[in-house]
């Protein structure tokens, strides 16, 4: 209905101005098309504030021929559409109406791989991958999994726990590596060592946006340097 009150309204402009205006045709065929291009305009303006977008691009469209106006099709829009497409520099996410995601790997070690394909510990390999790589991606992810795997979370924190010792484990550091690690002079207290742990976690962890790696460092260095202390 707004679409028709609209061209209607264009009309009656256009028969307006060929009624009661005496000039020459071809200024009134010239301050027609732009009477009846911002008459467009303006319609589709109301039409998107009412949220009509698909009438409104109708208008718009009309207005801008009339004005001579190139309006570049939106690639981005899909007024019918049930889904949205979504791409990182790793994935590929399509997202349904409901909020639910599927999509493939684009880049990494699962390129090529479909999300639904990919079992629970690739999953898993495929997060803690995107975290460093791709951090827009592992948000998008994040939002999958707790679709496809409620309480994922709890279980991905067991298995960076369990990473953490065995890394904590394996990995030898030296005393010169913990005090750079901290960032504070050799011989530093054991309240100055804490205080360094403290400051570092707190910009550091993976909940503040850093990795599980250099929060394991963090708390081995610590570690290094408190042992010295006892």
């Amino acid at each position: 209905m707004p679409v028709i009150l609209g061209l209607l309204a264009l009309a009656l402009v256009l028969w307006l101005a060929k009624s009661y205006i005496k000039v020459d045709p071809g200024l009134l065929k010239r301050y027609g098309r732009k009477i009846g291009g911002y008459a467009s305009f303006a319609a589709a303006a109301l039409l998107v504030f009412k949220g009509r977008i698909d009438a409104a691009l109708l208008l718009g469209g009309l207005g801008g021929w009339l004005l001579g106006v190139k309006i570049p099709i939106l690639p981005w829009y899909q007024p019918n559409a049930s889904q949205q497409s979504l791409r990182t520099v790793w994935l590929d996410l399509t997202s349904a109406s409901d909020g639910a995601f599927d999509g493939h790997v684009i880049g990494g070690p699962f390129a090529g791989r479909t999300l639904n394909t990919l079992e629970r510990d690739d999953l898993f390999r495929l997060l803690n991958a995107l975290s460093d790589a791709d951090p827009a991606g592992y948000n998008l992810f994040q939002t999958y999994l707790d679709r496809r795997l409620p309480g994922w979370r709890e279980t991905a924190e067991g298995h960076a726990h369990t990473r953490q010792r065995r890394t904590a484990a394996t990995t030898a550091m030296t005393e010169q590596e913990a005090y750079e690690v901290l960032g504070i002079e050799m011989g530093a207290s054991e309240e100055q060592i804490r205080e360094a742990h403290r400051a570092l976690l707190r910009k550091l962890h993976p909940d503040q946006g850093g990795t599980t790696w250099l929060a394991t460092r963090i708390n081995m260095a610590r570690d290094v340097l408190l042992n010295r202390h006892r």
